[in-house]
C-alpha cells in the first residue's frame, strides 16, 4: 500500500502553528506490481487525543490484473497523449467563489484536442490509444463523421446530416456511397435514428436483427449481410412510420410507374405510400422492384422518412 499525502478533511479547525488537529485521516492505496489502484485502498481516522482508531474502512475487491509488459514507457506514453492532445496556449477563466480572482481570466497551456473530436485523459498503456470510460478504444465510440468521399453524391446533404449525429460510420471517414446497403447496416441506422446512436453502438449483428424484428420492421427471413431491394426497402419504411397497417389494405391504390403490373398486391400499398409521401420515387419512370440499394439511396430515403415521421 502507498500513504496518500493529499488525503485530508475538506474541513478542519483553525490551528496555531506546531499544534496537529484532533483527528487525522490517513488513506493508503493499493499497489498491485509496485503499480497503483486508486480503486482500492484503506481510510483510516486517528483520534490524536485518545490515541486510538475511530474508524477504519478497506475495500479490497478481488480482481484480475493483467501483468505489466509490453507497455510504452513513460516518454513514449506522453508522446502518444499529446499527439492528440497537444499543449495548447489557451484563455481560461479562473473560478475562487467571493474571491477577489472570479472572473479573472488567465493564459495557460492545456491539453486541447481538434474541436468536435472525442477527448479523454485515458490512454491504453500498450498501444497508446485514448480510451473511454468504459475502457473502449474513443475511436470505437459514436462521433461525428465527415465522409471523404461523398462530394458531388445526389445524396451528399443527406449523408453528411445523418454523419454529424453519428450514423454510417462503419467504415469512418469513408462512406461508401456506391457500395450496396446490408440489411443490418440499414436496420441499425433506423434504430439509431429512432432510439440515439449510443443505444446502438455496441449491438452485434444478430443483436441488431432481433431489435428489428422486435419492432416489427423486420419481418422476412433474411440474413445481415443480405443486400436490399427498393420493394423491400418501402416495406421497412413504411413500417419504420407505423404505417403498415394501411399498408396491408387492397385494392385502394395506384402508382403512375410504368412496371406498376410487376407489382404485387402485397407491396403495392407500401410502394404507393412511399410515392405518395416523396420518400422513394423509384428509377425515373419505373419503379424497378428488384433494384439493389446503394448506401447512398438508403441515407436518402432515411432522410426522407424523418422529416415525414408522425
Amino acid at each position: 500500500m502507498q500513504l496518500d499525502e493529499n488525503n485530508q478533511r475538506s474541513w478542519e479547525p483553525v490551528l496555531k502553528d506546531g499544534q496537529n488537529p484532533p483527528l487525522q485521516d490517513f488513506y493508503y492505496r493499493r499497489l498491485v506490481n509496485g503499480i497503483p489502484f486508486p480503486g482500492n485502498g484503506v481510510n483510516i481516522t486517528v483520534d490524536a487525543v485518545a490515541g486510538r482508531i475511530t474508524n477504519y474502512n478497506l475495500n479490497w475487491g478481488n480482481y484480475t490484473f493483467p501483468a505489466a509488459a509490453g507497455i510504452l514507457d513513460g516518454a513514449k506514453a506522453t508522446e502518444a497523449f499529446l499527439k492528440e492532445r497537444p499543449l495548447t496556449l489557451s484563455y481560461t477563466q479562473i473560478y475562487s467563489p467571493g474571491g477577489p480572482e472570479r472572473g479573472k481570466i488567465q493564459l495557460v497551456y492545456q491539453p486541447l484536442g481538434d474541436p468536435g473530436q472525442p477527448a479523454s485523459d485515458m490512454i491504453d498503456a500498450r498501444s497508446g490509444q485514448f480510451l473511454d470510460w468504459e475502457g473502449k478504444p474513443i475511436t470505437m465510440q459514436p462521433r461525428p463523421y465527415r465522409f471523404n468521399d461523398i462530394a458531388g453524391n445526389f445524396a451528399e446533404k443527406e449523408i453528411n446530416l445523418l454523419g454529424q449525429a453519428g450514423i454510417f460510420g462503419e467504415y469512418g471517414e469513408s462512406f461508401r456511397p456506391d457500395e450496396n446497403i446490408t440489411v443490418v447496416s440499414l436496420l441499425r441506422a433506423m434504430l439509431m435514428v429512432k432510439n440515439g446512436v449510443w443505444v446502438a453502438k455496441d449491438l452485434n449483428d444478430e443483436e441488431i436483427l432481433k431489435r428489428a424484428r422486435n419492432e416489427q420492421w423486420l419481418q422476412e427471413d433474411l440474413a445481415a449481410g443480405d443486400s436490399v431491394s427498393r420493394e423491400l426497402l418501402a416495406k421497412f419504411v413504411i413500417r419504420f412510420l407505423n404505417l403498415e397497417r394501411a399498408a396491408r389494405v387492397e385494392g385502394i391504390y395506384r402508382v403512375p410507374y410504368s412496371d406498376a403490373a410487376s407489382l404485387s398486391s402485397a407491396s403495392l400499398g407500401y410502394v404507393a405510400l412511399t410515392w405518395g409521401l416523396g420518400i422513394i420515387k423509384g428509377s425515373g419512370t419505373a419503379f424497378e422492384p428488384g433494384h439493389t440499394t446503394s448506401r447512398a439511396e438508403a441515407a436518402a430515403v432515411l432522410v426522407r422518412s424523418m422529416v415525414v415521421k408522425p
